[in-house]
Parts: structure tokens; sequence; C-alpha cells
């Protein structure tokens, strides 16, 4: 009698146990997903040319106007070999170019334009008032309001990826981001964490955010 007893009350507190836990675990507050830290924002300014093209862009960034070419560009004072290996320059350079973008009009079409500033491009690339895409090569690109093609000219990190817009009256927007060798790995990752740690150098990946909020906030009057 004694030992069911005890098997009765071992029961019964393993019950209000359990019971007890279920209650406690049912309230418990339920954990919010952490949402991730929001990146740094850069102090920007705004800026429209009299032809029209207006952006946003960062202070950092120095900018220039003239009557043909709208010019992005930030330095460092680095010293290096210059912005190119394939150059054969062997003169040594104070400063190194971090970020570089043009922007002009043409007033050609979006074909003609090409074929003026890539006559390398086979004719089997165009097609009839556009281009082929052919990845890796010609690559459809958007930003924003703008819609065309990127087509990287260059290799070994070296030179520039060329992007063509076609807007109104059938002119061309032509913008060009400089390719940073430097900073592409090329030369090694030692290079780049020196680079780096120059306070106010602008990293590869800082870069690509920068150009393509500006594409993104970039009108044409």
């Amino acid at each position: 009698m004694e030992h069911l007893q005890r098997n009765i009350f071992i029961t019964l507190f393993v019950a209000i146990v359990g019971v007890l836990g279920f209650v406690l675990f049912s309230k418990a507050p339920e954990k919010s997903n952490p949402q991730p830290t929001p990146e740094k924002t850069l102090p920007t300014t705004s800026y429209s040319s009299t032809n029209g093209i207006a952006f946003t862009y960062p202070t950092k960034l120095s900018l220039t106007d003239t009557d043909e070419m709208i010019t992005l560009h930030h330095k460092i004072p680095y010293k290096n070999t210059g912005g190119c290996d394939m150059m054969g320059d062997e003169k040594t350079y104070d400063t190194l170019t971090d970020f570089h973008v043009t922007f002009r009009i043409a007033s050609t079409s979006l074909i003609q334009t090409v074929r003026n500033m890539s006559s390398y491009i086979p004719k089997e690339n165009f097609e009839g008032d556009t281009l082929k895409v052919t990845p890796g090569f010609i690559d459809s690109f958007e930003a924003g309001e703008l819609q065309g093609f990127a087509i990287y000219e260059g290799a070994e990190g070296c030179r520039y990826t060329t992007y063509y817009f076609p807007i109104r009256n059938n002119k061309t927007l032509i913008i060009q981001k400089e390719s940073i060798q430097a900073l592409s790995g090329v030369r090694g990752n030692a290079e780049i964490e020196k680079i780096l740690a120059v306070p106010g150098a602008i990293s590869k990946e800082e870069s690509e955010n920068i150009f393509i909020n500006i594409l993104n906030s970039l009108t044409i009057k």
C-alpha cells in the first residue's frame, strides 16, 4: 500500500512539474528577429549639369565639370607604381586613385556611339538599333531609371567598364568606371590591406556601392 502511494505521489509530482513548465514556456516572450545594423551612410550632395544630368554623390568625392565631361574622383596618399602594371610606367606616384567615374552625353544613337567608342566589337553583336547581349562581354545593365549595356574593356584589373544608355532625342549617355588594379586582388591581398589602412580609402565593395547609389539617383532632364 505504501509502495502504491509513493508511486501515485511521484506521478502527480511529475505531472504538476510538466504543467508548470508548459505554462511558463508558453508565457515566455517571443524573441524578435535581430535587425541588421544600418550601414554608415556617407554625407552626400546634389549636382545638376547644364546638359540636364542630375544625381546625388558622396561629398568625399571631388567633382569636375567641363563642357564635354563630368568627373567624380577620389584619391589617397599612397606611394604606388601607377594604376596599371600593363602601362610599363616605372615612375612612383605619391597618390593612388581609388575611385574614378566619368559621365558624358553623345549626340549619336546607341549603336553609332558604341561603334565609335568600341570599334573592335564584331558586327554580329549589333542587332538593329540595339546590342546583342553576350554575358561577360556585353551585359545588359539597369540602375534606377537607366536601362542599357555594360562592356568591360580591359584585362588584369586594368582600364574600365563602359556603360551605354540610350536617352531622349536619339542620344546616348556614356558612363565609364575605372578599374583600380591595386584593389582588384591581381597584385595580392597584402597590398589591398595596406591601401585600406589609409584613412578614407575606398574599397572595391564600397566603390561599387557608391557607384550604384549614384546611378539610382541619376536623372536626365
